[in-house]
């Protein structure tokens, strides 16, 4: 028989890494939700909406200008709200 180790027969042993911390942002931000819904949980909840649900705005690269001013511009009216598509 040799010397050599049967990995096969070793148990497995994953090596860990500590998680990182959370940075002092997001933890200020869980603090001022967490109170500010307990005091306004209706204008908590709107300001929650705008931060995670609204798309960021960015100016229109050039790469896609000659596209879009090409597009059917087509405005409708969905439950109260105004919703532009382009065809």
């Amino acid at each position: 028989m040799s010397n050599q180790k049967n990995t096969a027969l070793q148990p497995n042993k994953t090596i860990t890494t500590p998680a990182p911390s959370t940075p002092l942002i997001l933890k200020s931000l869980g603090f001022a939700f967490n109170i500010g819904g307990k005091l306004a949980p209706k204008i908590t909840g709107c300001i929650a909406y705008k931060l995670w649900i609204s798309p960021p705005r960015f100016k229109t690269p050039n790469s896609e200008l000659p596209a879009l001013n090409s597009a059917e511009i087509i405005k409708q009216d969905i439950n109260g709200h105004e919703i532009t598509t382009f065809g």
